[in-house]
């Protein structure tokens, strides 16, 4: 479920993720304290259609710093936060577009219940959307939906050794399968990264073509 005040939508998609960075890196991309490491939460709601216009919402955080040392003690988080941006460090929190980027205030996120790769997640709080004298300011916001973990993305690397060598530091790289290099960005100037996907009794382990080999 996905509810802007009284407007309720489907969720077709939710999902986390951890990106981690060399400490240089990742202090110019997180403003705030870190270690290395962040998270990404990304809600997607399935389209519908009000007063002859499509909606479809969006919900999500990017750069949110967590103090865990693995990715299963998600389970139980509580994450709260009232401005929907650190006006200091200029770190944003919570977002919402539906037909403009908004931010989202006086939030209570919450994980609970895993299995496997899934967790019980709920996200309340209060939004703008300056749509119309009905859907204007100060807006309650409710999601609740089954959220998949996705994995670990060692971003800015290009090099396999190195990437697992980067996760090994939070985590048994055993844990996941590790994926070839991608590139993302403008042609002549590409990023890398690579994706750590965690081992579950559905996922499918092929020998890697990074040269590095996974075990369950």
């Amino acid at each position: 479920m996905f509810r802007i005040k009284g407007r309720t939508f489907v969720v077709r998609e939710a999902e986390i993720w951890a990106v981690i960075m060399r400490q240089t890196d990742a202090d110019r991309a997180w403003p705030c304290e870190n270690e290395g490491i962040a998270w990404s939460i990304n809600i997607e709601a399935e389209r519908d259609t009000f007063d002859g216009l499509s909606w479809e919402p969006r919900a999500y955080l990017d750069g949110l710093v967590l103090k865990l040392r693995h990715w299963k003690e998600l389970d139980g988080q509580f994450i709260r936060w009232t401005d929907w941006m650190d006006r200091t460090t200029r770190q944003t929190f919570g977002s919402l577009y539906v037909f403009e980027h908004t931010g989202v205030r006086n939030s209570n996120v919450s994980f609970s219940n895993r299995r496997g790769t899934i967790f019980d997640f709920r996200w309340m709080g209060f939004c703008d959307m300056f749509y119309d004298e009905e859907f204007t300011l100060n807006l309650p916001l409710l999601i609740e939906t089954k959220m998949k973990f996705n994995g670990i993305s060692v971003a800015n690397e290009s090099d396999p050794k190195q990437a697992r060598m980067m996760l090994s530091q939070y985590c048994n790289p055993d844990e996941f399968v590790q994926h070839p290099v991608c590139m993302y960005g403008e042609e002549n100037n590409p990023c890398h990264a690579i994706l750590f996907e965690p081992v579950t009794s559905t996922t499918t382990i092929t020998k890697q073509r990074t040269g590095v080999n996974n075990a369950r």
